[in-house]
């Protein structure tokens, strides 16, 4: 890939963003809610594939590093899904 194809593979429009925000929105959900026997307590996870975010038993911890490695994550795998679907569209004309 040259460099131009890079760049369009890589620019921002609405159907990236869109598909972006939908993939954040759910990383928000509870990756896995789990119930601590010895406190009585709940724990809970947020992000995939890299948990940012952890609570219960007293505790919580946020990592700043995972959650900016999920977002390039879910950049990324909006622009495949784009790319892909434009190479599938362009191959049924």
């Amino acid at each position: 890939m040259d460099q131009k194809s890079i760049k369009d593979f890589l620019k921002l429009d609405w159907k990236k963003s869109l598909i972006f925000i939908i993939l954040v929105l759910l990383n928000f959900i509870p990756a896995k809610t789990i119930f601590i026997i010895s406190s009585g307590t709940f724990g809970t996870y947020h992000g995939f594939p890299f948990i940012f975010y952890a609570s219960g038993n007293g505790f919580s911890k946020f990592n700043y590093f995972f959650l900016f490695l999920d977002l390039v994550i879910f950049y990324l795998l909006s622009c495949i899904s784009v790319f892909v679907y434009g190479r599938i569209r362009a191959r049924k004309k």
